[in-house]
């Protein structure tokens, strides 16, 4: 089994830039690497790329990920966007010793980490990796390894409680359905990650589609749609509309307890549009749908 969570970050930080790093430092960084000004990391498809950037009407200096193929360049997620850095060629982006992502001044001063627990960790093992359906992936370079994703509410708030690992427990329900898991698949031409996948066809009534062939002749139909329904649940945006462990447990055991429906999650629906010569504002949404993940060894 492998344990999920994703992390879903709302911001949409939209603006023509006028200092872009120009040299390629592919798709991961490790411990003892430093992302400077004037280098990125750039997903393996080349969709999306990271690194530090200043706003056209700014002096401050920035670390985030932008559409790296739209001529209007479109950031969508920021990391250090309260702390903002003088611009300074030693600012900094690296994986920390405690296997976080850090963002450095030019003193050498952390003014962001993503923060999240990474005791599980080998000692620099831990690999960051820029994917091409846009997650930010901070782990230990093994595919044996176990994953995790952060909750919405923590990715952008740093808000931590009990329906952060709901979210995490309903992405996981959906992984043992479908066999697969949320960061490996991606549907590049509608921007659609498996739980937007899941949503989808359980909205549908198409849930079997879901299922992985290897247990297709071991379940039943009804089985597999309550539990991809009771995943949709757990990963609803607001902690709120998430059911309580105890809830969980009750709707899994009871084929006859009728469930609510759930609220359709923000990152089932298309991401964005890729005309480079529209707007790079989001045409019908508010909220910006890029992920960052943190993979983490149990």
């Amino acid at each position: 089994m492998r344990w999920c969570i994703d992390i879903l970050s709302v911001l949409v930080f939209t603006q023509l830039t006028s200092l872009f790093p120009v040299f390629t430092f592919g798709d991961r960084i490790v411990p003892g690497e430093s992302l400077t000004p004037n280098q990125t990391i750039v997903s393996a498809g080349a969709t999306f790329a990271l690194g530090f950037f200043t706003p056209g009407n700014s002096s401050q200096s920035y670390v985030g990920i932008w559409y790296n193929n739209i001529s209007q360049q479109t950031v969508i997620w920021v990391a250090n966007r309260e702390y903002p850095l003088a611009q300074n060629p030693k600012n900094s982006f690296t994986v920390g010793s405690d296997g976080n992502f850090v963002v450095l001044d030019g003193e050498g001063n952390a003014v962001w980490s993503s923060n999240v627990s990474t005791s599980n960790f080998a000692d620099n093992s831990t690999v960051g990796t820029l994917l091409d359906s846009g997650n930010l992936v901070l782990g230990v370079d093994n595919d044996e390894n176990i994953f995790g994703y952060m909750s919405p509410e923590y990715a952008l708030d740093g808000q931590f409680s009990e329906k952060s690992d709901i979210f995490s427990f309903g992405v996981l329900l959906i992984e043992i359905v479908s066999g697969r898991r949320n960061i490996g698949f991606y549907r590049p031409e509608i921007c659609q990650t498996l739980l937007g996948r899941a949503w989808e066809l359980w909205n549908g009534g198409r849930v079997l589609e879901l299922l992985d062939p290897s247990i297709r002749d071991t379940c039943s139909s009804d089985e597999v749609s309550r539990c991809v329904h009771v995943g949709l649940l757990c990963v609803q945006d607001s902690p709120i509309d998430r059911p309580s462990m105890s809830s969980i447990i009750f709707m899994l055991g009871s084929d006859s307890m009728s469930l609510p429906s759930a609220k359709e999650p923000l990152f089932a629906t298309q991401r964005t549009r890729k005309d480079a010569g529209s707007s790079s504002t989001y045409s019908s949404a508010s909220k910006n749908e890029m992920t960052i993940t943190l993979l983490e060894s149990r």
